[in-house]
């Protein structure tokens, strides 16, 4: 990663950076020998759909946008000091909230349930854009799988996908509610998971402060890595971003047994990263943008590892003192400090998300 953003990839004006329009990032499409040929027939539609240029077109003057959308309409750097301010609905501090938003709080507000605060709308609509994103990569299995969200708020309450629905289905309007007894706290039609209840209870219990979303998969290069005994190894890009923060818990079975919650959080302690043997993999971060790019650098590791190890010869090996600075190496990339926020929105446009609209219906 460089330092600095090339001019080719950013276009600057007074108000804030913006990614070029004309870049499309296929950096996901990257194949390995662990890729399941089923996964991505599945998604080829979808996946193709999401081959979109990284940023979207500018919105009509009336038209629900994202934040990075709307900014695109903001003039480029040919604008000078005499030039007119940003339209009041792109906010008085576009650079502070676009890289921690990726909806305007106007459009958010025109599409809330009655009766709804807007903090839990605001983590409902994060998270449905998050299962659409894992849909469109294929990092889904059918109706299994969990990506869970606390709702902002005093209360012991998180968001989880209906069971009997692949990800492609969920949207913020049918994600279910419940506590950490399972119980549900609004009425829902849905059914829950008993194995992601386990699982996922057992992590934003034990974790309150930082483990607001949790994402278990079962991905073919994820659950590859969990079968060796070695687990992930730390010599390759990607992997290193999670260096000292990888722990391991034992196969136990399907995970639907309560006194398996124990185990799991005193294996995890407070990494970020779970992965469960001969199982698949798990994250938790303090934000979806935290977790997905911890998920995404984990799943990236796991790909890379399984090619390697399908070629002959070692690896190159990875010094400690390199590996130590991975992750601060890669945040230190972005100036403005909002690395995880921007990946994260990235994916969500890629997916082809360009309003609320997209997400609740």
């Amino acid at each position: 990663m460089n330092a600095e953003p090339s001019g080719d990839l950013y276009r600057k004006t007074e108000s804030v950076v913006v990614p070029n329009s004309n870049i499309n990032n296929d950096n996901n499409n990257n194949s390995s020998s662990c890729s399941s040929n089923s996964s991505n027939s599945r998604h080829t539609a979808t996946r193709s759909q999401a081959n979109n240029p990284i940023m979207p077109p500018t919105p009509t003057p009336n038209a629900p946008s994202t934040l990075a959308a709307a900014t695109s309409a903001v003039a480029p750097s040919s604008v000078n000091a005499s030039s007119s301010p940003p339209e009041p609905s792109l906010r008085a501090s576009l650079p502070s909230t676009l890289p921690t938003e990726l909806f305007f709080d106007r459009d958010l507000e025109a599409t809330i349930p009655a009766g709804m605060a807007l903090s839990e709308w605001k983590a409902r609509v994060e998270l449905a854009c998050m299962y659409r994103v894992f849909f469109a990569r294929g990092w889904d299995e059918e109706v299994i799988n969990h990506i869970t969200l606390r709702v902002p708020g005093p209360d012991a309450h998180f968001l989880i996908n209906p069971f009997g629905l692949y990800y492609g289905e969920v949207t913020a309007l049918n994600l279910v509610k419940i506590d950490l007894s399972g119980r549900e706290v609004d009425p829902s039609p849905y059914t829950v998971n008993r194995a992601g209840f386990v699982i996922h209870s057992a992590i934003h219990g034990a974790r309150p402060d930082d483990a607001h979303c949790v994402i278990h998969t079962h991905s073919t290069p994820g659950v590859a890595v969990a079968c060796k005994e070695e687990g992930l190894r730390m010599d390759n890009f990607y992997s290193i971003f999670l260096h000292g923060q990888v722990a391991y818990h034992p196969f136990e079975g399907v995970t639907v047994r309560m006194g398996e919650q124990e185990r799991l959080v005193a294996n995890m302690g407070h990494k970020s990263v779970l992965i469960l043997q001969n199982h698949g993999l798990l994250v938790a971060g303090p934000s979806t943008a935290r977790a997905f790019f911890t998920y995404y650098a984990l799943h990236r590791a796991c790909e890379i590892q399984c090619a390697t190890q399908s070629m002959p010869g070692r690896n190159v090996p990875i010094s400690e003192a390199v590996a130590v600075g991975g992750l601060q190496g890669a945040e230190d990339a972005d100036p403005e400090g909002a690395l995880h926020w921007k990946i994260f929105a990235g994916a969500v446009r890629r997916a082809g998300i360009r309003r609320v609209e997209d997400v609740t219906g």
